[in-house]
């Protein structure tokens, strides 16, 4: 389960600071964060929908990791993922694969160094999560995954 995983992480973390960009036309009253993620593994950008109505009470996070050849934006709006966290008041967060790290976007889940705990990019969306369940007051035992094709591989 990603929050052990979360939980188990001890790596160094530098990150860049999130910033606040608009949301879109999507139906969406909320804000996407855009930020970045970097660990011994890698880095990889991500963006965090916080609904218009979250005042920092504890709430569910739930991850959503795409498809191959999608971004967070395309994913976010195929979902309407953030119009849900709208009406019920959760977080979620759209890691998104690097190029550099895939050339077509799949998120590596059939690599070896990247299917244990703590290592590659398992290690990259747990600590994802940690900075963000550290940022905001995630319910520890309301983080979920869910994910698309390639990204549905890498649950």
């Amino acid at each position: 389960m990603l929050y052990s995983v979360a939980l188990s992480l001890q790596l160094i973390i530098n990150f860049v600071r999130p910033q606040t960009i608009s949301a879109g036309n999507q139906g969406e009253e909320g804000s996407f964060i855009q930020g970045s993620y970097l660990n011994e593994y890698g880095t990889r950008d991500y963006k965090l929908y916080i609904p218009e109505d979250y005042n920092g009470e504890s709430v569910p996070l739930i991850i959503m990791l795409h498809g191959c050849g999608q971004n967070p934006d395309d994913f976010a709006a195929g979902t309407k993922m953030n119009q849900i966290a709208d009406r019920e008041t959760f977080l979620v967060i759209y890691p998104d694969q690097s190029l550099e790290a895939n050339t077509d976007q799949c998120w590596n889940w059939f690599d070896p160094d990247h299917q244990r705990r703590g290592k590659g990019e398992p290690s990259i969306i747990a600590g994802m999560t940690k900075q963000i369940s550290n940022s905001y007051n995630v319910h520890s035992k309301q983080i979920y995954v869910a994910g698309m094709s390639a990204g549905g591989a890498r649950i």
